[in-house]
C-alpha cells in the first residue's frame, strides 16, 4: 500500500542519515580533539608570542651585546658539583656530579629510561640549569649573558629527528643554495661517510629527491643518519647524539660511530644510548 511505502522510505532515509552520521563520526571527532588542543595550547602560544615582541623590540641591543661576547672552547667542558631534581620530587636525578669532558674524545652515557641521561644532555647544550653546580667550558662559568655564544658550538641529535617535506639536500642544510658547489660537495661528503649513498645513488633525483612528511619515504635508520649529518653540517664543537643510532643496523651503526672517530681531533662527542 503507499502507507507502507511511505513508511519504508521513511526507514531508509533515517538509515542513510545514520550511515552518513557514522562515516563523518571520526572526522568530527579529530576536530573536537584539535579544538580542545587548540583551547588548551592558546595561554603558551600568548606567552611565546609575548617573548617574540619583547625580543623584536631589544633585538638590536642584544645583537650588539651578543657580538662584544668573547667565548673560546679549545679544551674541555666542566661539570662542577652538579646537582638536578624537578619541582615536587623528593630525589635528586643528579647529585653533586663532578666531570670532565676533553676535545678530542668521545663519550658514551648508558643507562636505562629515567636514569638522567637525557637530563644531563639538556643541562649539556645549556637548555634546563642545575639547581646547584656551574658548567664551564674552557674555565670560563657559562650563565645568561654567554649562554647563547656557548650554544653556537653545539649541535644536538635527538632520537626522532623531524624531517620537512624537501629535499634530502635541503633536510641537511635549511639554507642550501643548490648553485654552491661547495655546499653540494659537502653534503655529498657526508652523505658518503653516513652510508646514506648506497640508498640515496637507487633514487631518480639523488640528494634532490623529496623525503615526503616526516620523512615517510625513508626508513628509521636512515632519517636519523640524515639527522646527524645535519648535525655535523655545521662542523660543531659538541655533537650530542640522544639515542639517535637506535634505529641504525649494526654494521651501518659501527661505520657511523667509526667516522665520528676520525672527526673528533677538534670536537667532543657524546653519545647516549640503552644498549652498548
Amino acid at each position: 500500500s503507499l502507507e507502507s511505502l511511505d513508511v519504508r522510505d521513511y526507514f531508509a532515509s533515517i538509515g542513510i542519515y545514520f550511515i552518513a552520521a557514522y562515516r563523518t563520526f571520526p572526522s568530527a571527532t579529530r576536530i573536537l580533539i584539535s579544538l580542545q588542543r587548540l583551547k588548551f595550547a592558546t595561554p603558551f602560544m600568548h606567552n611565546v608570542w609575548s617573548q617574540f615582541n619583547n625580543k623584536k623590540i631589544n633585538a638590536q641591543k642584544e645583537l650588539t651585546s651578543y657580538e662584544k661576547i668573547k667565548l673560546n672552547f679549545n679544551s674541555k667542558i666542566e661539570i662542577k658539583n652538579f646537582s638536578f631534581f624537578f619541582q615536587n620530587k623528593k630525589n635528586k636525578i643528579l647529585d653533586n656530579l663532578n666531570i670532565n669532558f676533553e676535545i678530542g674524545k668521545i663519550y658514551g652515557i648508558k643507562g636505562p629510561s629515567g636514569g638522567g641521561k637525557t637530563t644531563l644532555l639538556n643541562i649539556l647544550s645549556g637548555l634546563i640549569y642545575p639547581k646547584n653546580g656551574s658548567l664551564l667550558i674552557d674555565s670560563i662559568e657559562i650563565d645568561f649573558n654567554n649562554l647563547k655564544k656557548y650554544q653556537k658550538f653545539i649541535s644536538y641529535v635527538p632520537q626522532s629527528t623531524f624531517l620537512f617535506d624537501a629535499s634530502i639536500a635541503q633536510n641537511i642544510n635549511f639554507n642550501l643554495d643548490e648553485k654552491n658547489p661547495k655546499k653540494i660537495e659537502k653534503i655529498n661528503k657526508l652523505i658518503n661517510k653516513l652510508s646514506l649513498d648506497e640508498k640515496i645513488s637507487q633514487l631518480k633525483d639523488g640528494v634532490n629527491t623529496r623525503v615526503g612528511e616526516r620523512g615517510v619515504n625513508l626508513s628509521g635508520g636512515q632519517i636519523q643518519r640524515i639527522g646527524i649529518a645535519r648535525a655535523l653540517y655545521h662542523e660543531p664543537k659538541l655533537l650530542i647524539l640522544d639515542e639517535s643510532t637506535n634505529a641504525i643496523e649494526k654494521d651501518i651503526e659501527e661505520k657511523v660511530v667509526s667516522y665520528l672517530s676520525t672527526i673528533k681531533k677538534d670536537k667532543i662527542i657524546i653519545i647516549a644510548a640503552h644498549r652498548e
